[in-house]
């Protein structure tokens, strides 16, 4: 597939896409991102494999993202009630247990991150750099940093839910001191 068929098919079907994921996820932002996700795989595999019907194949790359997706979150939302639960019921719990799952959690959402994004939260919580360092590392602008680091945070939000995510900035309060 040439760059130029590439163009064409991701200006025709782009904006199908995003509305059938969003209609399965109910998150357009994420609906968004899956389909990115989908037209940057299939760039990276247009010479492996010969498509007869490109709006059906990409359907159905969609469909599966979106389903992956949905078990992702089923799972972080079984976990978030495990804490939640042991912090309700165990008031007493060790604190430092509870600090290490939701680190653990914080890692993994992370890394659902698409890579832009990514990188600047983990140079911004992670590695405690100031956005000035992390615009020059990255060569970006100081007000690119900025908005990726509060789109990621809401894309991270999404991802742990709004209780992981206010239990993730306790820890990280707590852990600054």
């Amino acid at each position: 597939m040439s760059k130029a068929e590439f163009e064409q098919v991701y200006h025709t079907y782009f904006t199908a896409l995003c509305l059938y994921a969003e209609k399965i996820i109910g998150i357009r932002q994420s609906a968004e991102d899956l389909v990115e996700d989908t037209f940057a795989k299939l760039w990276e595999r247009r010479d492996q494999a010969k498509i007869i019907n490109i709006y059906a194949y990409l359907n159905t790359i969609i469909r599966n993202a979106c389903l992956d997706y949905l078990k992702d979150k089923q799972r972080k939302l079984q976990t978030h009630n495990s804490i939640e639960y042991t912090l309700l019921n165990y008031p007493d719990a060790d604190l430092e247990l509870i600090r290490t799952e939701v680190f653990r959690q914080m890692e993994l959402a992370i890394e659902d991150l698409p890579e832009t994004f990514r990188r600047v939260i983990k140079m911004a919580y992670m590695d405690r750099m100031q956005s000035k360092a992390i615009a020059e590392n990255l060569g970006v602008s100081l007000s690119t940093v900025e908005k990726h680091k509060a789109k990621g945070l809401v894309m991270l939000r999404t991802i742990l839910g709004k209780g992981t995510f206010g239990l993730l900035f306790m820890v990280i309060h707590e852990a600054s001191r």
